[in-house]
Formats: C-alpha cells, structure tokens, sequence
C-alpha cells in the first residue's frame, strides 16, 4: 500500500500558475482546470500568509496557529480534511512543517479526484518561487505577463475602490496614500513599481527549467495554440475542452465570483484590444509610460533576457 501510494506520489504533476495581479492568471488557471487530468481549487496565498511580520526570513512562520487553521481549511475545502495528515500546531515556528503539510493536503485532494495533475493559481506566489522549489523541487511554474499599461490601468482602478489591493502596494493606512490630489502619484508609482517588479521576476526564470512563460495577449489572441505550448511543457495533451472554460473558471474562482474584477473569465474569450490609460489624467499617463520598462511592453521585457521565451515547446 505504502509503495504504491509513493508511486502515485511521484508521478503527480504539481503546477504554480504566478504573475503580477490583473495579468491573466486566473483565465489560464481556468483554462487548465478545464483538461480532464488536471486538478485545480480557488487560490490559497499559502506561501505568503505563512510569512507574515516574519517575511524576511523565509525559514518561520507568523504565527502557528492560524498557520494550523489555514491548513485545516484548505483541507475541509478540498473535501480531505479526514484523510489529509495535517501539522499540529504545536510544533511551532518552522516554516518547512507547514508547507510539507501543505503538499500533503493537495496532493492527497488530487489523488481523491482522480487525476495526475494539480494546479495552485495565486499570483503573490511569483515572489516564493524560490521557497516553493525548495520544499516542491519538482514543481513547474507558469508565469503569465500582460501588457504593463493593462494592468496599471486595470490593478490601479481597483485601488481606488478597495484598500486591500492598496494594501498589496504601499504599507500604512490606505486611506492616507490615496490623498484626492491628483498630483500625489504615490499609489500609482507603486502599481507601476509592482508591474515592473514582477514582469523582471518572470523575465529573470524565463529558460529555466520547470519555468514557462506565456503571455494574456497570445492566450486571447491564439488560444489553442498557446496552450498547446504550456501543455507540452507540462507533458500533457492538449484537449478541446480547455477552450470551453468558463464552467471550470466558477469553480477556481470560488467565493470570490462576488467580486465583479474577477468575472472576466466567465465571459467569452475577448482578444485583447490597445493600452487603456483612457481613465488617467494626461500627467498620469505620461508619468506611467515614462515608468514602465519597455514602455509596458511585457514580451520585450522578457524577450530582452531571454530571445526564445515564448517559442514552441520551451520545457518547464
């Protein structure tokens, strides 16, 4: 039994699909959650909120106890939670005890559905790719990148209107960065510090091993055939029905559906039109295009590190 199980083990797929928010990562989450083999859930942040105060060294835990809790949810809502070993709480500060547990319960989740493959879209976890390799060092990681004027204008509008997605940007209290001066750029300097932040992550693994790059304007623009470049870096078969994910997209999305930004994957696929900085004032735009590396063009920015990123069948 045990040898079997070990075997099962071995030959799960395990995929992190990581970008900078408001890049399309939730789309191509959807998109593979629609393949037959493939097992994915709404997405867990795990990696970061065990970090917390302690986030400059990655070898602890903010607190064992919610770190427990975070555990045992994710387990009752992947319907494991009576067969998944979780960590006790007790054993303290040490990072590595919870991410193990945290392996166990969505692989034991992957196996109870029946399937080879298992998919965790959180878009923070770009900036754990190394901690997630070192307790997963088969793990493969799809980095989705975007237009960088598409997602200042997209990630900054939510600003406006949520201070938990300033809060992803700036530390303090939101409501003192988001001043009403129109001259006060705080926030969106640091959306766009974000954006070039997180594409340079993404351009820096792009060629290496286990690491795929694609790119929200080829995966509306060509679907099939995009995703048959990521499903060959992650030796899988394309199939048909990826292309009819929206079904799929409510599920990943979770509780989340509330939210109108999410909703974008429930609608027919849209190929994406020109830059939208037509909500900035004219000194935000040109602030913004000043800024942007590459003037926001996300596949120049990788292609600048790495020429053959985006070619056909780049092994993750």
């Amino acid at each position: 039994m045990l040898e079997r199980e070990l075997r099962e083990l071995t030959d799960l797929g395990r995929v992190f699909v990581v970008g900078c928010p408001r890049s399309g990562t939730t789309l191509l989450q959807a998109m593979l959650a629609s393949h037959p083999d493939i097992f994915s859930f709404p997405e867990t942040h795990f990696f970061s909120k065990l970090r917390g105060r302690f986030a400059s060294n990655p070898g602890w835990v903010a607190s064992p106890r919610p770190a427990w809790r975070e555990l045992k949810e994710l387990a009752r809502s992947l319907g494991v939670e009576d067969r998944a070993r979780l960590t006790p709480w007790h054993l303290g500060f040490v990072a590595r005890a919870y991410e193990q547990a945290f392996l166990r319960v969505v692989d034991e989740a992957c196996l109870h559905a029946g399937k080879g493959t298992w998919v965790e879209k959180s878009p923070i976890h770009l900036h754990f790719i190394d901690e997630i390799a070192s307790v997963i060092p088969d793990a493969r990681f799809i980095h989705v990148v975007r237009n960088g004027k598409r997602v200042v204008s997209s990630f900054y509008r939510l600003c406006l209107t949520d201070p938990g997605w300033v809060r992803q940007v700036l530390p303090g209290n939101p409501d003192q960065n988001l001043r009403s001066d129109s001259e006060d750029y705080r926030v969106l300097d640091a959306v766009v510090d974000r954006w070039n932040k997180d594409v340079a992550i993404s351009a820096a693994a792009a060629g290496l091993r286990r690491h795929t790059i694609t790119s929200l304007e080829r995966l509306t623009a060509h679907p099939q055939t995009e995703l048959e470049r990521v499903c060959e870096a992650l030796s899988l078969s394309f199939r048909e029905e990826m292309l009819e994910y929206r079904a799929a997209a409510r599920d990943v999305i979770g509780w989340r559906i509330r939210r109108p930004h999410m909703r974008g994957p429930l609608q027919p696929l849209r190929r994406e039109s020109g830059p939208d900085l037509a909500e900035l004032l004219p000194a935000q735009v040109r602030r913004v295009e000043s800024r942007l590396l590459f003037g926001g063009d996300a596949e120049r920015v990788v292609t600048s590190v790495c020429p053959g990123a985006f070619s056909e069948g780049q092994a993750a």
